[in-house]
């Protein structure tokens, strides 16, 4: 395809009577990229994959997989292939049996079918693996031969619905980092919905959000993290502190903002004037304390310290600010800061690290 694109969703819309599920949703998915829909529950992402595989209908738009138009094909007929969390594998049948069953439909040659069910099962790491039963396998050793189930119809686009969600979390870390490297080997284009952020930054090219049926923002893990469009991808996407302001100056090189009731200077945006409404967001790794006495030129909120909560590699400390809003800050328990409940402290942050919002 000249563009590059492998998948194109356009303006698509989903509605079940009179509920919209997905609202005129639109991304250009490129060839052997990583593409992951996130978002809560309920918010239209696995709804958009299974328009994709053809197993909803949509109300509207169009969606085009390599550079065909698929809104009349069934699903056996489109080029793709679906892992879901359930795993979906035959119990009655051997891994080699499940895998090369999709195979035998399409009437491969046995020669061909032993031949391909022995290269997936290497792609996937499970060599010598064929002849048992999937409940003799744990779970991720059953979800690897769901992938290579998926995988041995060499499909363009392979579609994964959450699929490590039912493995516990020593597990998932492992399989996310594995599935990456597989994708990458294999070059194609992979398209997964998840809910959780983590498992997202880990693993994709680039993140759809989406919320309530929207696509929220479009991007790298980094930009989605580093710089978020919109006040609910900023909350959603790993911890922030966020607060409410209202703009008080706006130039091109400076702007002041009042936020709990203080002048902070913020990053200038464009569209920025006196009056406007505005949310700071700011990253709990980004700020750190400082004494009674305001930082020097820095931006900064003053509160009292609460609590510090050891979790590992990090050691969040809570500071309460006079309005009662907690603010939360990460540490590193070698630097953890010595000071006593009720201690007035200042929290503060670079100017260009906290991100301003307007929407």
């Amino acid at each position: 395809m000249s563009d590059n694109n492998m998948v194109k969703i356009k303006d698509v819309v989903k509605s079940f009577g009179q509920h919209q599920a997905v609202k005129n949703v639109s991304i250009d998915i490129k060839q052997g990229e990583f593409l992951t829909l996130l978002g809560p529950s309920g918010c239209g992402k696995t709804t958009t994959l299974r328009m994709i595989a053809g197993f909803e209908s949509i109300t509207s738009g169009e969606i085009v997989i390599d550079g065909k138009s698929v809104a009349s094909q069934h699903p056996y007929e489109r080029d793709v292939n679906t892992v879901f969390q359930s795993y979906a594998l035959f119990p009655h049948m051997s891994v080699e049996e499940n895998i090369a069953f999709g195979l035998k439909m399409k009437k491969y040659s046995k020669a061909k079918i032993k031949e391909e069910v022995e290269r997936v099962l290497n792609l996937v790491q499970l060599e010598g693996y064929g002849k048992r039963k999937p409940d003799q396998l744990s779970g991720g050793q059953n979800q690897r031969v769901a992938i290579a189930r998926a995988l041995v119809n060499n499909p363009k686009v392979l579609l994964l619905d959450e699929p490590l969600g039912a493995l516990d979390l020593k597990l998932r870390k492992q399989m996310q980092i594995e599935l990456k490297h597989l994708q990458q080997k294999l070059g194609m284009t992979f398209i997964y919905v998840t809910h959780d952020q983590e498992e997202a930054l880990t693993m994709s090219d680039r993140i759809a959000v989406m919320n309530d049926g929207h696509l929220e923002q479009l991007g790298t893990s980094r930009e989605i993290y580093e710089t978020p469009k919109t006040k609910f991808v900023a909350d959603f996407i790993g911890e922030t502190n966020l607060f409410e302001g209202e703009v008080v100056d706006s130039s091109e090189i400076n702007a002041v903002a009042s936020v709990e009731g203080n002048q902070i200077p913020i990053k200038p945006i464009d569209g920025l004037s006196p009056n406007k409404d505005i949310t700071l967001t700011i990253r709990p790794e980004l700020t750190w304390i400082e004494g009674s006495e305001p930082s020097n030129g820095k931006p900064s909120l003053q509160g009292k310290y609460v609590e510090n909560i050891y979790v590992g590699s990090v050691q969040k400390v809570i500071v309460a600010l006079p309005s009662g809003k907690n603010i939360v800050i990460n540490e590193s328990p070698m630097n953890a800061s010595d000071l006593s409940p009720g201690d007035e402290v200042n929290v503060c942050w670079d100017v260009d690290k906290a991100g301003v919002l307007t929407s």
